[in-house]
């Protein structure tokens, strides 16, 4: 069974106690004999000497063994604050080894550690299906409209496009980024120069129409940006009207009404 540090100690100081009441009763004692004989100075010296080295080991073990036991310990927290705060939060933390080499006060701090770990990983994991399924519903939204659109992050990559822009343009695909990828004499002069000029600006441009010779009819593009907290631009989402056939008759009609 191990020992605990706070034993040892009580057990180092015990003894450096009793060395120091064991010294004292020899001097008295000697000094006691010294009424019948003379005690000579080689005796006395001798008993303080053996009593002082003993102490004095008792110290060193001391000196030695409690920093190096903190130092240890204070290493096993550092270990594991310093992953923590550089993400990883899935520790394999064996309580059982940390039993075995130190004493349950770090057991216990580190079981606390563990115990926070569990929260974060759980808060994470739920964070992620709240996430997961709020994306499912606005992804679920723009597959049900009658427009394209496509979310583009800051340097120009293509991390979302719903079902109809993919119809219609399937190179145009999310592992694209569209300021560097040529995607063909129709799109280039019209899509990816609307959309590039937005990402070097950093600017809403206003709705633009442009007529798609590959598709034979006149398509409308509207911007609108993304920001993050701070109001730094951090992307773009670009719709596309008018992809049908349907969507430009409606476009027509209105068109002659406000004619």
């Amino acid at each position: 069974m191990k020992i605990s540090i706070k034993k040892r100690i009580s057990t180092f100081l015990l003894m450096f106690l009793f060395l120091s009441a064991l010294q004292y009763i020899l001097v008295s004692m000697s000094l006691n004999q010294s009424r019948e004989r003379i005690l000579s100075y080689s005796e006395i010296r001798a008993i303080l000497l053996t009593v002082l080295l003993l102490q004095a080991f008792i110290v060193i073990i001391l000196v030695s063994f409690l920093p190096s036991y903190l130092q240890k310990m204070c290493l096993v927290i550092k270990t594991i604050t310093d992953d923590i705060s550089r993400g990883n939060y899935n520790q394999n933390i064996d309580l059982i080894e940390y039993g075995k080499a130190f004493d349950k006060e770090l057991v216990e701090v580190v079981e606390s550690l563990q115990k926070m770990l569990n929260v974060i990983l759980k808060f994470d994991s739920l964070k992620k299906e709240k996430i997961q399924e709020q994306r499912g519903r606005i992804v679920a939204l723009l597959n049900l409209t009658e427009n394209g659109f496509m979310i583009l992050n800051k340097k120009g990559d293509i991390v979302y496009t719903n079902d109809l822009l993919m119809q219609h343009f399937p190179t145009m695909r999310e592992d694209k980024n569209i300021v560097e990828t040529n995607f063909g004499l129709d799109i280039d002069n019209n899509i990816k120069s609307y959309v590039t000029n937005i990402i070097k600006t950093k600017s809403k441009s206003r709705p633009k129409q442009f007529y798609m010779a590959s598709m034979r009819r006149h398509i409308t593009l509207r911007s609108e940006l993304v920001r993050d907290a701070d109001g730094n631009f951090i992307g773009t989402v670009i719709g596309i009207y008018n992809l049908s056939k349907r969507d430009e008759d409606k476009t027509k009609d209105k068109d002659d009404k406000n004619s």
